[in-house]
């Protein structure tokens, strides 16, 4: 009886340590073979900064709702990788939380290239849309233009910056005496300027030039700049999820090769048109 038991037991435990073995095999290498074997790509963005992401509310189905040449940009991504991409919208902080978190795989929302996010996250290579020579502006009053010639001329003022944004760093780095006002969307900035809640916008300068060409009578551009050049933007990945970074950067390149961002960003400033979206 006891000779029946041991090798029964022993048939259990080998049993157990050939399932155990079959279920470690089947554990994904890394961060890139469980999105394969998953078959999709979790993303997330902030829809609320035309042509790059925003929201198509005449969509008839949930996969158009969320549109613009980022968009097209990560739907290109997960083609490349032969996933399905989810889009996950949420606010543009809450978009840089959840890749650090690793709630989502990956996210682009038209993200600075800057030292902090170096530190915190796995960039991608850049890429850019359009020219970005007109760098970094501040958005006043009407009238008020004059009146910003240097940093100092801020002091006492509120100025907004969109949270987590690259104008929200620069904000805190270059002018001093200010009252920061973190926004949700460049759209509510705007309209807390022109309804006199703020008395400056930071904002990116070809976004500035939209806004003021959008709202002539009520904006415009104040004399005094960010001291700041450009890399382009970057998809923003979990730090040390180095093959999902790597056939990110290979799917980017072959887009910008193939002269796809820009005939998407021209198709997205169309539909932003149509759709009666503000452009930035």
């Amino acid at each position: 009886m006891k000779k029946l038991f041991a090798i029964v037991l022993s048939l259990v435990m080998a049993l157990s340590l050939v399932t155990a073995c079959a279920k470690k095999e089947e554990e994904p290498a890394d961060e890139l073979e469980a999105i394969k074997k998953a078959g999709v790509i979790k993303f997330a963005v902030s829809p609320d900064f035309a042509p790059y992401e925003f929201e198509n509310l005449n969509a008839k189905d949930e996969d158009g709702k969320i549109v613009g040449c980022e968009i097209e940009l990560a739907k290109y991504v997960a083609d490349y990788i032969g996933v399905d991409l989810q889009i996950e919208p949420m606010d543009f902080a809450s978009c840089q939380a959840a890749v650090s978190q690793g709630t989502v795989d990956f996210s682009m929302s038209g993200y600075a290239i800057t030292e902090e996010r170096k530190q915190t996250y796995n960039l991608s290579d850049p890429y850019k849309w359009s020219d970005d020579s007109r760098g970094q502006l501040v958005i006043v009053k009407k009238g008020d233009a004059e009146k910003y010639q240097t940093a100092e001329d801020f002091e006492g003022k509120t100025i907004a910056a969109q949270n987590g944004s690259l104008q929200m760093n620069l904000v805190n780095e270059q002018l001093e005496g200010v009252k920061v006002e973190p926004i949700g969307s460049l759209n509510d900035g705007i309209l807390s300027l022109m309804n006199g809640k703020i008395d400056c916008l930071a904002c990116a300068g070809d976004t500035a030039d939209n806004f003021v060409q959008n709202y002539p009578d009520d904006i415009e551009i104040a004399v005094w700049h960010f001291d700041y050049t450009s890399s382009g933007n970057a998809a923003l990945v979990k730090k040390g999820n180095d093959k999902l970074t790597a056939i990110i950067n290979e799917a980017i390149k072959k887009a910008s090769d193939e002269g796809l961002l820009k005939k998407w960003r021209e198709e997205a400033l169309v539909l932003a048109e149509e759709l009666g979206v503000d452009n930035n």
